[in-house]
């Protein structure tokens, strides 16, 4: 009871300390989402920390101490954790033994966090041992108590070399509709642009559907949110509707982010004329940065061939995007379309790619 009360204060503190730090440009329906998401991430936090302690506390002899943190199930001796303990050390050949005997549940979750021997590998971002697993057998999207399959923890820590393995098994690039994020999410949030490039080119959502408010949810928010210009590009081309991803130019103007964003916003068919829920115009916003380069946009429509540009890709699909490059007409045609005709979405693209296909051929 001492726990829950104490759980109970901090909540209510730190409720308070957010609500009194936010700033006066939210309004109170987002306000209040984000007061929500620092208490929750706050609970997890506290919780976790009671778990392991109670799970050290009841498991005082487990004799693989490196990953005591994740294991209640093995004190016992009912459960074998060997493959476990050798994923997260990355010994490879030790795996390789096991496995080869049948010595290990390549599947098993052992509790409290229902790690797979994958899910660890790929956290630890040991790409052989995530090889390994999944020639035997190992299952891609496995979850563990969070929602996160081995990819979402494969992109959390910049392992390219394992995504590339999880995605050419079959791991679904949107990681699990249970965890209120995608892999595509993170990878925008933290910059990582090749993993960015990596999930589009498999086939991941970017208009996903969750039960977090739309303005928290399209990946161009996230990536404009942190000013990830590369991210941006990589969406973008890949074919992200920019008339589903909520108030963007808004968010791009409020963080002051590179004129750029702009420019690439608007080719891209962004609304010059999309209002927030205050019902005001970007251009409108205070202390905005961009006012007279939004002034000078607004008087100067889209040429024709650029709206033209935006019908065919519309009717071409984002699933066949990457087909207007075997289109049998020239090449100026076939970079206009892709957009290649901008110097920056050219050099992003043609280095992402390069990047890729070194990764994969070695």
């Amino acid at each position: 009871m001492a726990v829950v009360g104490d759980l109970i204060w901090e909540i209510t503190e730190l409720f308070n300390m957010k609500m009194n730090s936010l700033q006066q440009d939210f309004t109170f329906t987002e306000g209040i989402y984000i007061c929500v998401c620092g208490v929750v991430q706050h609970c997890r936090l506290y919780c976790r920390s009671i778990l392991v302690t109670t799970a050290e506390c009841i498991t005082p002899a487990v004799p693989s101490t490196e990953l005591s943190h994740f294991i209640v199930d093995n004190e016992d001796g009912q459960y074998d954790d060997s493959a476990h303990q050798a994923a997260w050390r990355g010994d490879v050949e030790e795996l390789r033994r096991l496995l080869t005997h049948g010595a290990a549940d390549i599947d098993m979750q052992l509790r409290p966090f229902y790690a797979t021997p994958l899910r660890l590998a790929a956290g630890n971002r040991h790409a052989d041992c995530v090889a390994l697993l999944l020639e035997h057998g190992s299952s891609v999207d496995v979850v563990d108590c969070k929602g996160q399959t081995p990819l979402f923890c494969a992109v959390k820590n910049w392992d390219t070399d394992s995504c590339i393995a999880l995605l050419h098994a079959g791991a679904s690039p949107d990681g699990d509709r249970r965890n209120l994020s995608t892999p595509l999410h993170i990878a925008c949030q933290d910059g990582y642009a090749v993993g960015v490039k990596l999930l589009m080119d498999f086939g991941a959502q970017t208009e996903w559907d969750c039960a977090t408010p739309q303005w928290t949810t399209h990946p161009l928010h996230v990536a404009a949110t942190y000013q990830h210009l590369t991210c941006f590009i990589i969406l973008l081309e890949g074919g992200a509707d920019v008339t589903l991803a909520g108030h963007i130019l808004h968010v791009i103007c409020a963080r002051k982010c590179d004129p750029l964003f702009v420019h690439l916003w608007v080719q891209f068919g962004g609304n010059l004329w999309d209002r927030n829920d205050r019902q005001q115009l970007a251009i409108d916003l205070p202390g905005n940065c961009h006012t007279n380069l939004l002034k000078e946009l607004m008087e100067t429509p889209l040429s024709l061939q650029s709206i033209c540009r935006l019908k065919i890709r519309k009717l071409v699909g984002r699933s066949h995007l990457s087909l207007m490059c075997t289109l049998d007409i020239p090449q100026v045609l076939r970079n206009f379309l892709m957009y290649r005709d901008i110097p920056e979405v050219n050099n992003c693209i043609m280095t992402m790619n390069i990047e890729l296909n070194r990764l994969t051929t070695k």
